[in-house]
């Protein structure tokens, strides 16, 4: 997979994501683009994820007719997320196109990818779709 990987979001993160091809929005020229250019210009690229901490992005953009898939990390904090590669790999190896999946902890209301995770899923239409907490 051809995978975006946001400004705040840590070089590092590409570890977690070795087996694709993983560029950065700073690696090619796009830092400064606002969230609508970014998206325009990653879907025009054929980026088929785009890998986030901005918790705003659903709300601030139209997301309905994107094709792009969109990972909101809980977080951009690097050594937090270097002990959760292996839980960002599977985010991405599941979702699909258009969709916008974000993390968050059941019980602190904080964004956390683990076994104590609430996932939600949302659709093209940005609507979710699935909502899941692993117990």
């Amino acid at each position: 997979m051809k995978i975006l990987l946001d400004e705040c979001v840590p070089l590092q993160v590409c570890h977690a994501l070795s087996e694709h091809e993983v560029v950065t929005v700073q690696g090619i020229g796009w830092s400064g683009l606002s969230n609508g250019d970014l998206l325009d210009a990653a879907e025009k690229a054929g980026f088929e994820i785009l890998v986030v901490a901005d918790k705003n992005l659903q709300y601030q953009q139209n997301l309905s007719l994107r094709n792009i898939a969109i990972l909101e990390l809980w977080t951009n904090h690097r050594p937090t997320l270097e002990k959760r590669f292996p839980e960002i790999h599977a985010a991405v190896e599941r979702i699909k196109s258009g969709d916008y999946l974000a993390c968050w902890h059941r019980d602190a209301k904080m964004p956390l990818m683990h076994a104590d995770l609430t996932r939600y899923l949302f659709s093209p239409a940005n609507r979710c779709i699935n909502s899941c907490a692993s117990g």
